[in-house]
């Protein structure tokens, strides 16, 4: 009988996880970590994009972002103290994305705090909460990003 060497079947083994974490990271989801509320952030889609929330268990889904009138509401990103939410959302339906901060408890007024040549996207707060990093598309042309 020929023994296959424990080597190759570690390696074949650490192949298949390999394979199916990436098969996995292509198809997830678009989710935040939970607020200091406990309540995970995810974007729904429809006749447009919608950002909901859920309790940690995946239960009692609620609206909490919903632009409207055809816009997308995209990239949740709970602030470190989980006061407040960022997000992308459409200037106008069909139109650009800006970055957007809103209430974590839903009151008050969602404010846009970019004005991109093109579209800003996937919101990151810096530690102390005092800063958003995220992503800006260049107009054409090379138009420089907003300051």
């Amino acid at each position: 009988m020929l023994k296959r060497p424990r080597s190759i079947g570690v390696a074949t083994a650490a192949v298949s996880i390999a394979a199916s974490l990436v098969a996995a990271a292509a198809s997830r989801a678009s989710a935040a970590f939970p607020g200091a509320n406990g309540r995970i952030a995810y974007v729904s889609t429809g006749d447009h994009r919608v950002i909901f929330t859920v309790d940690a268990t995946g239960q009692d889904p609620q609206p909490f972002i919903d632009l409207g009138s055809g816009r997308d509401a995209v990239n949740p990103a709970w602030s470190w103290d989980g006061t407040k939410v960022a997000f992308a959302g459409q200037t106008s339906p069909g139109g650009p994305f800006a970055i957007f901060v809103a209430n974590a408890d839903g009151t008050g007024t969602t404010q846009q705090v970019t004005t991109p040549p093109a579209s800003d996207t996937d919101p990151a707060w810096s530690p102390n909460g005092r800063e958003i990093a995220f992503v800006s598309v260049m107009a054409p042309g090379g138009s420089s990003p907003p300051t």
